[in-house]
């Protein structure tokens, strides 16, 4: 409640000051007002984005997604209008105004080059994009859905790694995470038509874009530089993701079917979506009530193969020299199956030109299916007999072959209802809304069986990743040596949920003879979370039995080298079932995975701001605070687990925790138009970010044995983190044609980063020989440079007019400071640098487009705190993808699409390049289908 009122005081105070500056700078009587709208010559296209100048005034607006504007508080006169859109003429109109009139017009964009920027097509997607990001006062990188269906990327994710500054983190070869500007997922936000999304997630505050496919988009913008009126826990930025609404595309239907052909499995996956828009006049409107719906399914199967090593310390070989070898390595067989459903439904109301209502929803679900085969060479259970720079050989070692079988599904559920009202000379805009994530994984089975006195090696001769083999193929491949040791049930679910409330009010004004405009506002937003872990492991069977129980009837396609026999998931199934009653469960075990695991939170957020815009001839200055309060209450448990007593099994025991702090954040930002076509943007902002759940959970183990006591703990009391931004850039939009390049800088200064440390010795733990938590207190600085670049060819002769190239670079690099050493590390996941190149055709109804996007390599955390030699690095990725699209009617188009043609692989390794920790292949996809617009 305290919360609450501090919210609702500011919000009050900002409206007071608002109202009593507007008393003073209100205009006199007779004034009038102009509406308009710009379209094409049909009137059915709509323009967004377009920017409107009143000529010899400091007065200009950009157009709404209907292709809107309005000026209000005008002298009677003579006005002449420029409107101005990216790829287009400027166009000029003059209107005439009398006291107390309000008058309409329709400025019409037509010219020769006006198809290429309308209704569809590589050109028309850019265009539209950089003519918002040319308007927009912050940093802004906008993604139309027509550029985003010129790329074959399968969800949300892999369309942003065409941005400048973003980079991907990837789950089995597809994109998961977003990356900006160097700051990882858990650091960034993402919402949908403005409504906070939580992630699905159990310990992790990073949303996962994958769930949401492509189809349902209609924008997505990229805010790198955050305004006063959005939240401010976003210290790489919010990714904002707009559905279409039928006021978009006015009466339409799409459908498409595709086909995904996988090439390591050999396997065809469906793919089809359903797009319709209608719009509907109500009482004595026309066009007046929009509805718009999409449904997309996806049924993508594919393969991963993949050896992974354990870390790689010096051992001793038998000539007596100190050689790095992995203490063990794995062979990983892996078949998935994800299928994406999802679903958008939009209704739209505008029963007068003052006034529009509003209901959006989305749901996106993406479930889950693998098939785990894992066999992994212990070779730190065997004696050496050789191990050279690239070679190793282990006398009286194990292997243990491993089978699992998981299903999980991820939902994301959001509802936004809400409205924009136009009161006089005050607008109001309100919304509420409520989103919900979850994962669950109902049913996952896995089992381990292990053969000792094994003769094995590994050999990294002809490529980095390490061949395994056994010495004696024979007694490596004996079924019946191989031992059950475990079956594993696990049973999870998580969920989060947020309900935010949201009310603005603006105004336009002027500041003596400057034009300007006040904004002030208040968010609600109560997000609760749960975690609900139930692992069982069985390690007594009721009897003896081996892989030859187990084993499947076929040999694996594995390109890594010899697999060998493997578990049969489906008679792992056969076999829990039919023999269950007979397992004998490890009670320690499920109580620490289970109930030791489980966890729920509230975190409450109240927030206010103001800011205020004022316009100085060719400069833009916006200016604001928000101040935002943040109240967390946690509840899990403590474990304790005393070897000395009760025979080792856990005490289980209710732990809590709390946290709240009051922020503000100060805002400052500048647009300054050198040339009609030069532009130079800054900002000044400070930002924060909330710790996971996890690092600060209410959770403790402690372990207690002989005379030692050892404990992993969270930190209710963890602070977030704070960065202090700077963004500086330079930008150039052609006024013939579409051209457009930039180059920018960034700079963020991080405060009380978030380390894992040991507080052993320090209250409340001062009798303890370890503790791991994480804390508070060391900084970070992260810096870099981003360069973009598009050029449309229209200038060249027939048939070179269709080219369009797109081209961006971003340098980055960091310095984290970390108590457990001297020197200073990079933050997790930054890449070094960026790229992205794509060359694309729009003639005579073909689209095609090459890609090519390159990652370097990031610093992806640490093994060991002592040893910078264990640090684990992701290489540099360079994939190629291509995009192709045939008209061969006005309604029928052709679809043929080719991802990874470069066959790019994911490779880790530690400290060193020569030292693999991980590496996949993924293969090449070829999509191919037909889509009819009606």
């Amino acid at each position: 409640m305290k919360a609450i009122r501090h919210a609702c005081l500011a919000v009050a105070l900002g409206a007071s000051a608002v109202c009593s500056t507007t008393v003073a700078l209100a205009q006199d009587d007779g004034t009038a007002a102009l509406r308009g709208r710009v379209v094409d010559t049909t009137g059915g296209f709509r323009f967004e984005g377009a920017r409107v100048r009143i000529v010899g005034t400091d007065l200009s607006t950009a157009t709404d997604r209907s292709g809107n504007f309005r000026f209000r508080d005008l002298p009677a006169g003579e006005y002449e209008l420029v409107v101005e859109y990216l790829g287009a003429p400027a166009q000029r109109q003059d209107v005439e105004l009398t006291a107390g009139e309000t008058r309409r017009v329709d400025i019409v964009i037509a010219g020769s080059d006006v198809e290429e920027v309308r209704v569809v097509g590589q050109a028309a997607g850019q265009a539209a994009a950089l003519t918002r990001e040319r308007n927009a006062l912050n940093n802004l990188n906008v993604l139309s859905a027509d550029a985003i269906g010129q790329f074959p990327d399968n969800n949300v994710a892999e369309a942003l790694q065409r941005v400048p500054g973003i980079s991907l983190e990837r789950d089995q070869g597809e994109g998961r995470f977003a990356v900006i500007r160097g700051a990882n997922a858990e650091f960034n936000t993402t919402t949908v038509n403005g409504l906070r999304i939580p992630g699905p997630e159990d310990d992790s505050r990073a949303v996962n874009l994958d769930v949401v496919s492509s189809d349902l988009v209609e924008s997505v913008e990229i805010s790198k530089s955050l305004l006063p009126d959005q939240d401010a826990d976003a210290v790489g930025g919010n990714i904002e993701i707009k559905t279409l609404t039928a006021f978009d595309l006015g009466n339409s239907l799409t459908a498409s079917v595709e086909g995904s052909y996988n090439e390591p499995l050999e396997e065809t996956s469906p793919r089809i979506s359903l797009t319709g828009t209608r719009l509907f006049s109500v009482g004595e409107g026309t066009d007046n009530f929009g509805v718009s719906a999409s449904f997309n399914y996806f049924d993508r199967s594919f393969a991963v193969d993949n050896v992974e090593a354990g870390t790689w310390p010096e051992v001793t070989a038998p000539d007596g020299a100190e050689v790095r070898s992995p203490e063990a390595a794995e062979q990983r067989d892996y078949e998935l199956s994800r299928e994406r459903t999802g679903g958008v439904l939009n209704f739209d109301y505008r029963p007068t030109e003052d006034s529009e209502y509003f209901l959006r929803t989305l749901y996106s679900r993406f479930a889950d299916n693998e098939i785990e085969l894992e066999h992994e060479y212990l070779f730190e259970d065997g004696d050496p007999t050789e191990i050279s720079g690239d070679r190793g050989l282990f006398d009286n070692a194990a292997v243990e072959r491993r089978g699992k079988e998981t299903t999980a599904t991820r939902d994301i559920l959001a509802f936004v209802a809400g409205g924009e009202n136009l009161l006089g000379d005050w607008e109001a805009d309100y919304q509420a809304g409520y989103a919900e994530a979850s994962t669950s994984e109902p049913f996952s089975l896995g089992t381990a069986l292990i053969s000792e006195g094994l003769d094995i090696g590994y050999d990294l001769s002809d490529r980095q990743v390490p061949n395994l083999f056994g010495q004696d193929v024979a007694a490596l491949e004996d079924v019946s040596g191989y031992e059950l040791d475990l079956i594993e049930l696990e049973s999870d679910e998580t969920e989060e949920t947020e309900t935010s409330f949201e009310l603005n009010f603006a105004r336009d004004l002027r500041y003596g003879n400057r034009p300007g405009r006040l904004q002030f506002g208040g968010k609600i937003r109560l997000r609760d979370k749960f975690n609900d872990g139930n692992n069982s492991n069985f390690e007594d069977f009721g009897g003896d039995f081996t892989l030859a129980d187990f084993v499947g009837s076929s040999p694996r396609d594995y390109p890594l080298g010899r697999f060998g026999p493997a578990v049969d998931t489906d008679r792992l199934r056969q076999f829990y079932f039919d023999n269950r009653e007979n397992f004998t469960r490890n009670e320690a075990d499920f109580l620490l995975d289970s109930k030791g695991e489980d966890y729920d939170l509230e975190e409450n957020i109240y927030a206010a701001y103001a800011m205020s815009e004022i316009v100085f001839g060719r400069l833009e200055l916006v200016g604001g605070l928000r101040v935002e309060q943040t109240e967390i209450d946690q509840n899990g448990f403590r474990a304790i687990v005393d070897e000395g007593t009760n025979d080792g099994i856990p005490t289980i025991e209710p732990f809590s925790g709390s946290n709240d702090y009051t922020d503000f954040f100060p805002n400052l930002q500048a647009l300054y138009s050198i040339t009609e076509s030069w532009q130079l943007r800054a900002a000044l902002t400070r930002t924060i970010a909330r710790p996971n759940f996890e690092d600060a959970g209410a959770r403790q183990l402690i372990e207690i044995e002989g005379g030692e006591r050892v404990a992993e703990v969270g930190n209710p009391e963890l602070d977030p983190l704070y960065s202090n931004n700077v963004d500086l850039e330079l930008s150039y939009f052609s006024p013939q044609g579409l051209t457009a390049a930039s180059v920018g800088v960034f700079y963020k200064d991080i405060e009380d980063f978030f380390v894992s440390t040991d507080v052993a010795g320090q209250a409340p733990f001062e009798d303890f020989d370890e503790v791991a938590t994480v804390t508070n207190g060391e900084s970070a600085r992260l810096y870099g440079v981003e360069l973009s670049y598009v050029q449309e060819f229209g200038f060249l002769p027939s048939p070179w007019d269709g080219l369009l190239l797109l081209a961006n670079y971003t340098w980055v690099d960091s310095e984290a400071e970390v108590p457990f050493r001297d020197s200073k590390i990079p933050l997790p996941r930054q890449a070094e640098d960026i790229a992205n190149l794509a060359v694309g055709y729009d003639k005579y109804g073909l689209s095609l487009r090459l890609a090519a996007n390159r990652r370097g390599t990031y610093f992806d955390g640490v093994e060991e705190e002592d040893d910078p030699s264990q640090d684990r690095y992701v290489d540099e990725e360079f994939r190629l993808d291509f995009t192709s699209e045939y008209s061969f009617t006005s309604n029928w188009t052709a679809i043929l699409n080719v991802q990874n043609i470069t066959d790019e692989v994911f490779y880790a390794y530690l400290g060193n390049s020569a030292f693999a920790n991980q590496y996949d292949e993924f293969g090449r996809t070829v999509e191919f289908g037909v889509r009819y617009q009606f």
